[in-house]
């Protein structure tokens, strides 16, 4: 859970699960959303926070996007 925002490649991460996925296999992906309220908190205090100093927080398009590049398909 909220790993996505700690990535330096996310793109490639995806691909990889897609790699290994099991045919018929599903993922679950948490996040914290970059555009809701706790995201735009986090990304505000980024230079303070110790855990949260590197993180990039992704808006839901942009993970649908790069798991679509991934390959992933049928969202819900």
């Amino acid at each position: 859970m909220n790993v996505v925002c700690f990535l330096e490649d996310p793109a490639a991460a995806f691909k990889e699960v897609w790699r290994v996925l099991k045919d018929g296999g599903s993922v679950l992906v948490g996040f914290i959303d970059g555009e809701s309220f706790l995201g735009k908190l986090y990304r505000a205090n980024k230079e303070t926070s110790l855990f949260y100093r590197e993180a990039i927080f992704h808006t839901p398009a942009e993970i649908l996007s790069i798991l679509q590049a991934a390959g992933f398909a049928d969202f819900a």
